[in-house]
């Protein structure tokens, strides 16, 4: 077991090895793995950067992204974003071929110490694919989201958050065209304290009133706002962390454009509260389904979440919602009590009813830190390994340990 190194993020890179099945990238907390999905074996694995002579700390991964073929061999090229906690901070972006993990380029940026990656498609109308960076801890928590060329990494835009503490950029999802510009724009989560709403001005306030998150939707062609979704204009009570996890990828309501599903994550407090998750309509922001689930902020439901098509038979997509530190126990029926198993609930898009639900089997499993849909499966992550379900018929797969990763490289 090697406990040190925690999932961190996943992300499906098409068939990199050439034998017809899609291929996974598994990002730890200091190296990244390129697995084949045949079988489960480690194509090659890339550790995190050295720090710089003379700076304090080291690198550990924050995120991961395909960013699509940027060297012309045919395949699926991915991005890399690995921090420094230490300090002010700071992240480096590396992306490289996945062919033999060559680096592409780099960008460094010294005012944050996290990171959130996105594939928007071509931006700059160069033919090439370009790279969202999203850095919520910049500029006192302010935050920021760039658009990097995926020629070279040059700066195509930089949007900066709107208030101190919103923490602008901690999550991105990619929707579709909304201002008809032929290229792709995008939603930005800006969930920190700082959001208070289109009619505060002056100094933002802290108390808990007021801590509700924001998520912006910008054009991916200039970054210009195209809108703003307060937490307090959806959420009538305890919006803390609104805007934390986004996803995206159907459209539920049948409009044309993809939608928008939108976690609490974390949130900023503590104690019990309602979980809730939301679909706002891609076009118009406007909320379609709230899904509630009662418990404690501790369970950290909706901390990571994938959008899934249709299984119940309505024409409406599903949603896979993670709650990495689930208590059995907590809930009628749950006799015996085992801490942080987590869990992973399938939801029905059209009506927020429970479909399925998979929890861990052990104390501190943490299942559901990171979810993927990846074909006709889910990958759901818990500390030590990836659980491989199909979403169709709910069964188990397999899994993928941590552990092994490393011993099968090269095999």
């Amino acid at each position: 077991m090697i406990a040190t190194l925690p999932f961190v993020a996943l992300c499906s890179l098409g068939d990199v090895d050439g034998d017809r099945v899609s291929d996974l990238a598994i990002l730890c907390s200091d190296r990244l793995f390129l697995v084949s999905m045949a079988e489960h074996r480690t194509l090659l694995a890339i550790g995190s950067p050295k720090v710089p002579t003379g700076d304090s700390g080291s690198f550990i991964g924050t995120a991961v992204s395909a960013v699509g073929d940027l060297d012309a061999d045919g395949k699926n090229d991915f991005a890399v974003a690995w921090s420094v906690q230490e300090g002010r901070g700071s992240t480096r972006i590396q992306v490289h071929s996945s062919r033999d993990a060559r680096i592409l380029w780099t960008v460094d940026d010294h005012e944050s110490h996290s990171c959130a990656l996105a594939n928007p498609g071509d931006l700059d109308g160069d033919g090439i694919p370009d790279l969202l960076v999203g850095t919520p801890g910049c500029s006192f928590a302010t935050g920021a989201v760039g658009a990097l060329s995926g020629k070279d990494g040059s700066r195509i835009y930089r949007i900066a958050g709107e208030f101190r503490s919103s923490s602008f950029g901690c999550s991105i999802a990619t929707l579709g065209d909304l201002d008809g510009d032929r290229r792709l724009d995008y939603a930005v989560g800006a969930p920190g304290p700082g959001n208070c709403g289109p009619k505060q001005e002056g100094p933002q306030p802290f108390d808990a009133e007021h801590r509700f998150g924001a998520i912006h939707v910008l054009s991916g062609s200039t970054g210009k706002r195209i809108r703003i979704v307060y937490g307090a204009q959806v959420v009538a009570e305890d919006g803390q962390g609104f805007g934390s996890v986004l996803a995206s990828g159907e459209d539920f309501d049948h409009d044309g454009v993809q939608d928008l599903v939108v976690g609490q994550g974390e949130g900023f407090s503590t104690g019990a509260r309602r979980q809730r998750v939301f679909v706002l309509s891609g076009k118009s922001a406007d909320p379609m389904l709230e899904v509630t689930r009662d418990g404690s902020a501790s369970d950290l439901y909706g901390r990571s979440l994938a959008v899934l098509p249709d299984r119940s038979g309505d024409g409406i997509p599903e949603i896979l919602v993670g709650a990495p530190e689930w208590n059995l126990g907590d809930r009628p029926g749950e006799q015996k009590f085992v801490q942080d198993v987590g869990a992973a609930e399938i939801v029905n898009g059209a009506d927020g009813r429970s479909i399925r639900i998979w929890t861990g089997e052990n104390a501190f499993e943490g299942m559901g830190q990171q979810l993927l849909r990846f074909g006709e499966l889910a990958c759901i992550a818990t500390l030590d390994r990836i659980v491989l379900v199909s979403w169709k018929t709910g069964s188990v797969e397999g899994s993928i340990h941590l552990d092994a990763l490393a011993s099968s490289l090269g095999k």
